[in-house]
């Protein structure tokens, strides 16, 4: 949508576009939204709810990982404009199509992930995943044959990383108990060091390295994530069923 804006009318209209849709959320979140009366006597509940959250370290490293594998989707998908255009020379509105298809990746991974959110190996489907988009990652910025095939490894890119939106937050959800909602605003939190991270680290090097650089820089956060995952990050439910069998044998 921005680039098709962008080829439209400048690189103001974007601007105008995307401030004038957050404008209308805003207002339909003030008339949608409920208003909810503040409880007596709760003031001291998001400390408590912290120090419960905070106290296991298997949120923390889940955390990590989700800053790590945000870091390389988002190291993909927001050079990749760029990298259309300054190799294959395509201009803004001709990347509108090929940006389209390589988002498409994002819903469909939304839907892989939906089913392993449930697998009893959903952490070593995730690990996986998260390998295969970084490789794929390296070769969007450094494969230079045609447009098109760069535009179908980024759809494989979307479509392996975004598989941990929706097992992430599953893991978090059971790991959190009775916190979730204090949980959830870290995991977000999380996404936007994700992002940061990318705009610091791989901005730095794409201007010093140029693009293949930045598609190794985010197989490294790939590859770190899937580590964290598989050696850090407690399945919940796993242990829950081996402390039952254990219970069960002593008895």
């Amino acid at each position: 949508m921005v680039a098709f804006l962008l080829s439209a009318g400048g690189w103001r209209l974007p601007f105008y576009a995307i401030g004038a849709i957050s404008l209308a959320v805003w207002a339909l979140l003030w008339v949608w939204f409920p208003q909810s009366r503040r409880q007596q006597g709760r003031s001291l509940s998001f400390i408590s709810h912290f120090r419960e959250v905070g106290s296991n370290a298997t949120i923390w490293y889940l955390l990590g990982a989700n800053g790590l594998l945000q870091m390389a989707f988002i190291g993909v998908f927001s050079y990749l404009a760029a990298n259309l255009i300054q190799t294959y020379g395509l201009t803004a509105g001709e990347t509108v199509l090929p940006l389209a298809l390589a988002g498409l990746g994002v819903i469909v991974g939304g839907f892989i992930g939906g089913r392993i959110a449930g697998h009893h190996r959903r952490l070593a489907f995730l690990a996986i995943a998260s390998l295969i988009c970084g490789l794929l990652a390296v070769l969007v910025f450094s494969v230079q044959v045609s447009p098109w095939l760069t535009v179908v490894m980024a759809f494989g890119v979307g479509s392996m990383a975004t598989i941990s939106w929706a097992v992430l937050p599953m893991l978090l959800m059971e790991l959190a108990s009775s916190s979730r909602t204090t949980a959830t605003g870290m995991f977000a939190t999380s996404n936007q060091i994700g992002v940061f991270g990318d705009a610091w680290i791989g901005g730095a090097i794409l201007a010093l390295e140029g693009f293949p650089m930045v598609g190794f820089f985010c197989l490294g956060a790939a590859m770190a994530g899937s580590l964290v995952v598989m050696l850090k990050v407690r399945d919940p439910v796993k242990s829950v069923e081996g402390m039952a069998m254990g219970e069960s044998g002593t008895s």
